[in-house]
């Protein structure tokens, strides 16, 4: 995201914030391809209370690489926020976040960058290391939520056509035998992208599936909205 207070841009660094807790091997390798596909970032490193040596490992590997720890874990939120913070008292000209297990090619860092100075909020395509299949393909921001979110099942279809995506929830799943069709075709990789309720984040096994996101809509009560009370209301029924 860019630095820019009242149309002054930041002369600090670019700063890439990458939080691990007790994944010390996926952390090195995302270190790694930031410190030599992307040596113009500047890389900062937090650790959630991990106890697996990954911070002294990083700073003897790479003495420029900023180390920060928590002593704790602090959650996803609370980890990043640490390396935010970092980031903003130095005047970061630019923050990316960063997940502990993503390897990034080369340049991608100044391309974003170059993006983002345009005074918009940026993301990469996200790929899977195996395949190279598309992860995240893009996402849009809730004009009146604020809230960001991944591209939904016909958004997805018409951005990445070749791929077959398949919603599977209670207005889709009505007739007699159909989940177990959609779920055979999942299963024999006729489907690509599988999106849906909890009636497919439980119980289930496919060997070939090696990520999958679970979004709870009810986090949404939690979030700090001057509005949260409409919110709850609306969601919950109850008075507020």
């Amino acid at each position: 995201m860019p630095n820019d207070v009242e149309g002054v841009s930041a002369m600090g660094p670019d700063v890439v914030v990458v939080l691990s807790y007790r994944g010390r091997n996926d952390t090195l390798r995302c270190v790694a391809s930031l410190v030599d596909g992307n040596a113009e970032a500047q890389v900062v490193l937090v650790d959630n209370g991990s106890g697996d040596g990954v911070l002294e490992e990083v700073r003897r590997r790479w003495p420029d690489v900023e180390t920060v720890q928590t002593g704790d874990n602090l959650g996803f939120a609370g980890g990043m926020n640490r390396g935010v913070q970092w980031a903003l008292a130095r005047d970061a000209a630019s923050v990316t976040v960063l997940n502990n297990d993503t390897v990034v090619p080369p340049g991608v860092i100044a391309t974003l960058v170059e993006r983002a100075q345009q005074g918009v909020a940026v993301s990469p395509e996200v790929r899977y290391a195996a395949d190279g299949r598309v992860w995240f393909g893009g996402g849009v921001v809730d004009a009146e939520t604020g809230l960001a979110r991944h591209l939904s099942e016909a958004e997805i279809a018409q951005k990445f056509p070749e791929r077959v995506v398949q919603r599977m929830d209670s207005d889709t799943m009505e007739r007699p035998g159909s989940h177990a069709r959609v779920l055979d075709a999942f299963r024999d990789k006729r489907i690509d992208v599988l999106l849906g309720t909890q009636m497919i984040a439980k119980g289930l096994d496919f060997p070939n599936v090696t990520l999958v996101g679970v979004i709870n809509a009810d986090v949404g009560l939690h979030l700090p909205d001057f509005r949260a009370a409409d919110w709850m209301q609306k969601w919950s029924g109850l008075n507020v």
